[in-house]
């Protein structure tokens, strides 16, 4: 993959977040809204300035490629995270509760707004450590660990009791009567070093084939 190519990808996960940011902002007035989704909202703009600048730099075609395979994973939680509002758009004074719930429920654990976000920052804490991207990103390092740390000490949005009661398989997990596909991503003992002071290693979930037509409603 080109340079072209993974400013392409990075294009596509902003045209992404936009669409996030759109209906985030539709629902921050809604009862009963989450917590983790106000914290979405909240760190949203950080997310699409590092990403906006990083798109905007001109780099050795060698730096694109050491960054193609972050990009990419944060381009698959944008996605699912898009999915997720996009089922929750439909014009309401409640937040539909229910319907989070078996969006989530569909998806896998792990694929609950505050996780999504966070691997998000997590791929862009990845990008600030590349020596390439430092400079444009070292001003922001300690907004991204504040992120991380803040959508890591919010209250789950969905409780366990939801992922205990589906029949998940680690392949498949088929709910409603629609079937939908998780794949394990292979972003295992990803290492951030900025400067060589801290290092973190962690492995998360990437959903893919998305196509719900749930029609669950909550109060209106």
């Amino acid at each position: 993959m080109s340079g072209i190519e993974v400013i392409g990808v990075i294009a596509t996960v902003l045209t992404l977040l936009d669409a996030v940011a759109s209906v985030s902002s539709a629902l921050k007035s809604a009862s009963g809204l989450p917590p983790a989704f106000r914290q979405v909202e909240q760190r949203l703009p950080l997310a699409q300035s590092i990403l906006h600048d990083t798109k905007k730099l001109n780099l050795e075609e060698s730096v694109w490629r050491a960054i193609k395979p972050t990009v990419e994973h944060c381009e698959g939680d944008v996605k699912s995270l898009k999915h997720i509002f996009e089922g929750l758009k439909l014009p309401s004074k409640n937040f539909n509760i229910r319907r989070y719930y078996n969006l989530v429920k569909a998806m896998g654990k792990g694929n609950e707004v505050e996780n999504l976000m966070k691997g998000i920052f997590m791929d862009l804490q990845l990008l600030a450590a590349n020596h390439s991207i430092r400079g444009v990103v070292s001003a922001r390092v300690k907004e991204l660990d504040d992120a991380v740390k803040a959508l890591s000490n919010v209250p789950s949005s969905v409780p366990k009791e939801i992922f205990e009661s589906a029949n998940e398989r680690n392949s498949q997990n088929v709910y409603g009567g629609r079937a939908y596909q998780n794949n394990m991503s292979g972003f295992n003992n990803k290492q951030i070093n900025y400067n060589a002071a801290v290092t973190r290693n962690y492995g998360r979930r990437s959903n893919l084939n998305y196509d719900d037509d749930d029609d669950e409603s909550g109060e209106d």
